[in-house]
């Protein structure tokens, strides 16, 4: 199942056509880090395998681990041309990864995120808008969190604390997420949870250090 994937990493158009010609192979297999090949060519620039993918049938609204779409891959590496293909066929401008950013939110190249907001604003996109899909997603971290709370208090074998602060692959605990994205009630319930402030991500930040450097004031 991988051998697309693989063909995908080493940008092989003519591998990746035959491999989907056969019939055989999904354009949307993942690897182990829910990567799909529209993700990997997103990030490696790649316009004529993108849109071979999507001529076959692949989801440039598909997710990996950490949620991140293939707009998401193309906006922080800038590739203005591969974020035209994706959103002309369907990506969504306002999807949500686990650190609750959207594809313009880590978009550091100007001529790329000026595209992006220009399509956001051409399909009707308000700042109201952008508001309701952060809260949407607030509300159901904080209902994610209940939930794996009251699973401990039916007998799970991890504690609460534990739980409360898994941390992903860069140290980032739900914590640091919550205040790094102002999300003021999750906060508040981590916090009445006794999860600690003070739990550093691999760069050494702690949430006050999220939430100072995203300005959100009402978490500080």
């Amino acid at each position: 199942l991988f051998h697309l994937f693989i063909a995908a990493a080493r940008q092989d158009i003519e591998e990746v056509r035959n491999l989907l010609q056969s019939g055989k192979y999904s354009p949307n297999t993942a690897n182990e880090d829910g990567l799909t090949p529209i993700h990997q060519c997103s990030i490696d620039n790649s316009e004529k395998l993108l849109r071979l993918l999507i001529e076959y049938g692949g989801d440039v609204n598909a997710k990996d681990r950490d949620l991140w779409t293939p707009l998401h891959a193309a906006a922080t590496c800038g590739h203005l041309q591969i974020c035209r293909i994706l959103i002309e066929n369907g990506a969504e401008l306002l999807a949500l990864n686990a650190d609750g950013n959207m594809p313009y939110d880590i978009c550091d190249d100007d001529t790329t995120l000026d595209y992006i907001e220009t399509q956001m604003d051409r399909i009707g996109i308000t700042q109201e808008m952008i508001d309701k899909t952060r809260t949407l997603v607030e509300n159901q971290m904080l209902i994610d969190l209940q939930n794996l709370v009251k699973k401990k208090s039916q007998g799970s074998s991890r504690s609460i604390d534990d739980i409360l602060s898994y941390r992903n692959a860069e140290g980032v605990t739900p914590l640091h997420i919550a205040s790094a994205n102002g999300y003021q009630t999750v906060v508040e319930y981590l916090l009445k949870q006794y999860v600690s402030i003070n739990l550093q991500d691999s760069d050494g930040w702690t949430p006050t250090h999220a939430a100072a450097f995203w300005c959100q004031q009402p978490i500080l």
